[in-house]
């Protein structure tokens, strides 16, 4: 059999260095192509074992034809002979090998240099022993980082080539949760403090090829505005997750330069960065961003970040710098919520105009200061019911902006694309205001993008009409896969880990359908924790289990897990918190090694609404549930389905003891908004049959 083995030849650095001169080239005393280019800087050599023919190709110049290999498989005998002249190299071989490598080895090194480290990954059994070890390097991430066991199995596991600076800090909050502080703290926090700009601003991006040209003479370093204060952000969760002190002291000087630069971007004393002077924020291109003083993906950051700024002020001995901090974040708030909220009809604006009108845009990106509690949170409780709603989710994921838009075009990326981090962000947004069914449905969109388009692989950006990942879109990206692990763990797993104060609270806001769930290596500072949440009738469970504790200081745990609404909790009432989507009832208590904790109580009321997978191509045709309420004795269920459509769901009781029973919901045929879905509301008391 002969397999033959096409490719590209690609010899750049990204863009906007560049390469001359470049050729790929036979090389006969290897049994290779060579790759390489004028200056011989940049050499790679492309071949097999098992070469039995290849492509003749000009010496100094790229094949228009894709060259090509053509592997031997046969008996044992090895019986290569060169080629004569005129005939194309490499015949007459007949290898059989359970095994076939293809091996490129290279990169900026001399020829010599990637000539010997070719011959090293070829020689028997070489290549196979650099997988074996490459396969047990991520098996190892199972065993010593974080591993989630749950009744999704899509769950259970454990881009683009650029450095960009609020990518890293979106990615860090997944890399913490997971043990891979070490990479968040010399691959985000350090690296990105290494090039700050005087003034304090930190870069937006940097490319690959940036060693080769001047790259800070170009616009797109500093380009957006929100990377500051996202960087601050990330540094506070990480110093949250870790109480690495050394780190915080080794960097507070870049620390107070970048809240300096941001609170300078504050023109007009609102306490809000603007657009105007900062840089890009939620968007870069396209009519919503004209005018945009303060829009609320930055501002919800900025306020964020001010929060994690003044403890980490206070924990460095810097009170009045903390304090400043306060009194900065108390003022921002107060503005976001006077000049964003627009009661007349329930969302919040998208961003303040320069003119000192708002932009009333429903968008997503509220969903990002959402996702950190910074809004009310009674006015959140009705945003995450918009948010809900399919004109910004789709099956696949939250549009940027509303389907009922006259500005939306489901193709361009800031104007109707589906982005998963955007979804992420949805998603964490609805566990933080206690809307868990909604919290679901986001994440679960974006967990099968994982799998639907390519094996491990969430696309960059999928089309705001179509489930089909757009051509223009980057085939993978790193913080839509990180997406998947932050509202998983921060959001229905409800992990929240205070490592200076050795608190750990774990509030899961669990699926009604899972009965358990198990957590594996949770990162708290120097230590693991693990732990079993356990559901039955009237009883959910927490069995708790530390690791590595070397010091044996108790570790305090907070356990609130979330109840159905109605639900009675045993036990000390001033522990309840009661919200519009659930019931909380918190018991702590201080773990040296091991224990367990109980909440009791008589059920409620909680639904399950039937799981449609989406096909490739098509369009929304899932319910989902916008909200859960109880008014009064009343439990309420307010749902979006297809116009006219009819579907069954299942309901939780309080007399039920833990059963499902099922109903039959028909949604209204006439008045479908421009996905063609409509909505209806279920009520029922204790008292219904």
């Amino acid at each position: 059999m002969d397999i033959i083995a096409r490719f590209s030849p690609d010899i750049h650095f990204a863009w906007l260095a560049a390469l001359g001169g470049q050729f790929l080239v036979w090389e006969q005393n290897a049994r290779a192509f060579l790759f390489s280019e004028g200056k011989q800087s940049v050499n790679a050599f492309l071949g097999s074992p098992a070469v039995t023919q290849a492509s003749d190709v000009l010496a100094q110049m790229l094949a228009a034809a894709p060259p090509q290999l053509v592997l031997g498989v046969g008996t044992a005998n090895d019986r290569y002979t060169a080629p004569k002249r005129g005939e194309p190299p490499g015949h007459n071989i007949n290898a059989h090998v359970a095994y076939i490598p293809i091996v490129l080895a290279g990169g900026a090194m001399p020829r010599d240099s990637a000539l010997a480290l070719y011959r090293e990954l070829s020689a028997p059994g070489a290549a196979e022993r650099e997988w074996k070890t490459r396969v047990a390097q991520q098996a190892s991430l199972i065993t010593t980082g974080l591993r989630v066991r749950s009744p999704d199995t899509l769950l259970n596991r454990p881009g683009f080539g650029w450095f960009f600076g609020g990518d890293a800090s979106i990615n860090s909050f997944a890399m913490n949760a997971v043990g891979q502080s070490a990479l968040v703290r010399d691959g985000a926090l350090r690296f990105f403090a290494r090039d700050q700009r005087a003034d304090g601003k930190l870069t937006h991006e940097m490319s690959q090829g940036a060693g080769h040209v001047d790259w800070f003479s170009y616009p797109y370093p500093f380009y957006h505005g929100d990377t500051s204060p996202f960087w601050i952000l990330a540094f506070g969760e990480y110093w949250k997750q870790t109480d690495d002190i050394a780190l915080l002291k080794e960097l507070w000087p870049n620390l107070k330069k970048a809240y300096d630069w941001s609170l300078s971007t504050d023109k007009n004393g609102d306490g809000l960065m603007e657009n105007l002077s900062a840089g890009a924020g939620a968007l870069e291109v396209g009519a919503l961003q004209i005018g945009i003083l303060s829009d609320i993906y930055m501002s919800g950051v900025w306020v964020a970040a001010l929060e994690r700024f003044a403890r980490m002020a206070t924990a460095v001995g810097e009170a009045s710098l903390a304090a400043q901090a306060s009194a900065v974040h108390a003022k921002a708030l107060s503005m976001m919520e006077a000049k964003l909220w627009m009661p007349a009809h329930g969302p919040y604006a998208f961003a303040l105009l320069q003119d000192g009108s708002v932009n009333a845009s429903l968008t997503a990106w509220t969903a990002t200061a959402m996702a950190f509690g910074v809004l009310d949170q009674t006015r959140g409780v009705q945003m995450a019911a918009t948010l809900a709603t399919s004109n910004i989710m789709t099956d696949w994921g939250a549009r940027p902006l509303s389907a009922s838009s006259a500005l939306l075009d489901p193709l361009p990326y800031n104007n109707g694309a589906v982005w998963p981090f955007v979804t992420g962000f949805v998603s964490l947004a609805q566990y933080q205001y206690h809307n868990a069914s909604a919290g679901t449905f986001a994440l679960d969109a974006i967990v099968r993008t994982t799998f639907d388009h390519a094996l491990g692989r969430n696309p960059e950006v999928i089309s705001g009409r179509l489930y089909k990942p757009l051509d223009t879109a980057v085939p993978q990206q790193f913080f839509a896969t990180s997406m998947v692990l932050t509202p998983l763990i921060r959001g229905l797993l409800g992990i929240d880990v205070d490592a200076p104060r050795r608190t750990i609270r774990i509030a899961p806001q669990l699926p009604t359908e899972w009965d358990s769930v198990v957590v594996d290596n949770v990162p708290v500072g120097p230590e693991r924790a693990s732990f079993v949440v356990r559901r039955e009738h009237g009883a959910v469970h927490l069995a708790v289990v530390r690791a590595n504790g070397a010091e044996r200081i108790a570790l305090r745990v907070i356990f609130a897990p979330a109840m159905p609404l109605g639900s009675a909790v045993e036990g000390d009432q001033a522990m309840v918190q009661r919200t519009d989507g659930d019931i909380h009832a918190a018991m702590e208590r201080f773990v040296v090694e091991h224990a367990i904790l109980t909440v009791r109580y008589a059920d409620g009321w909680s639904i399950v609404v039937p799981t449609v997978r989406p096909a490739i191509g098509a369009r929304s045709t899932a319910m989902r549930v916008l909200s859960e309420r109880m008014v009064k004795d009343q439990y309420i269920a307010t749902l979006e389905g297809l116009a006219g459509s009819t579907h069954t769901v299942q309901l939780r009781t309080p007399s039920s003891r833990g059963v499902l029973r099922s109903i039959s919901v028909t949604f209204p045929a006439s008045g479908a908004n421009a996905d063609g879905y409509t909505s209806t509301t279920i009520t029922l008391s204790r008292d219904t049959p």
